[in-house]
Order: structure tokens, then sequence, then C-alpha cells
């Protein structure tokens, strides 16, 4: 790892998870307390913000966990701006805690702290859709936070 400079970058208020593009390099901050600030033309975007964003492994995508379920985004190749996908916001469960996709990109997985459980998803990578996976939710334990996948 090489250290950058500056060593730290202002985000605005209350960041608690980011998530970064990996086909563009664009670093995304969710600022419990405020918006979605980035160094791209028109940021802070004013957008549903959970605790927890995480972007699809081809980063044309971007989910936020917020309220009782998750909010997707879809994002620009070339500029990284971020604009609602429809059909969102998605309801996951009671307490949607974190967001995850697993290493083929197939599937996305919500960790549900309030509820105990799972909810899985099956990603459509055309459109940012998503289809909810056969006998989810899955039971979890006591919360669940952060649920990963290899």
């Amino acid at each position: 790892m090489t250290p950058l400079s500056p060593a730290t970058f202002a985000t605005g208020k209350g960041p608690s998870s980011i998530a970064v593009d990996p086909s563009l390099g664009y670093i995304y901050v969710a600022n419990n307390g405020g918006s979605v600030p980035t160094p791209l033309s028109g940021s802070p975007f004013p957008l549903v913000v959970g605790p927890y964003i995480a972007t699809d492994r081809t980063g044309a995508y971007l989910y936020v966990t917020a309220g009782s379920g998750i909010v997707g985004y879809g994002i620009d190749g070339t500029t990284g701006m971020l604009t609602p996908l429809p059909g969102f916001p998605v309801v996951t469960g009671t307490a949607p805690h974190s967001v995850t996709f697993d290493t083929t990109n197939q599937f996305l997985y919500v960790a549900n702290d309030g509820a105990a459980n799972i909810t899985g998803f099956r990603l459509d990578a055309s459109t940012g859709a998503l289809t909810p996976m056969p006998d989810s939710p899955f039971p979890a334990g006591n919360r669940p936070d952060f649920p990963a996948t290899f």
C-alpha cells in the first residue's frame, strides 16, 4: 500500500461506511447525518442514505441501507454520478444494517440487524433490479451485522 497525500479527506457529517467503484475508482461515503459527498461535480448528492453502502462488483450500481430496506442507484460509467433506480426502495426486514455482494456479482445480501436474519436477492446485472431469493430471509442468529461471501 502507498500512503495518499493528503492522508485524510473531508467527507461531511457522520461518515459511517464507504464503497469503492471497482471500475472507475470513485469512492462513495455514507454520511449517517447528511448526504453522500464525493469530489464529483454536483456533490454532495441529496440521496436517501442509511448507515451502510456497497457497490456491485462491476461498479455499475450503488446500494444503500435505509429505513426498512435498501435503495439502489446507477453509477454513470464516465462521471461517477448517481441516478436513482426504478423499483426502489426494496423492503428487506427490520433494521437493515449492511449490504454485500457475492464474489460472482449475482447475489446481494442484506443483514437485518433488528430481525436476526439475512435477506437475499438475485441481481439483474443489466438493470440493477433485485429479485428476492427463494426461502429468503434466512435465519442468522442475534444481530447479524456484516455478512461475508467467499
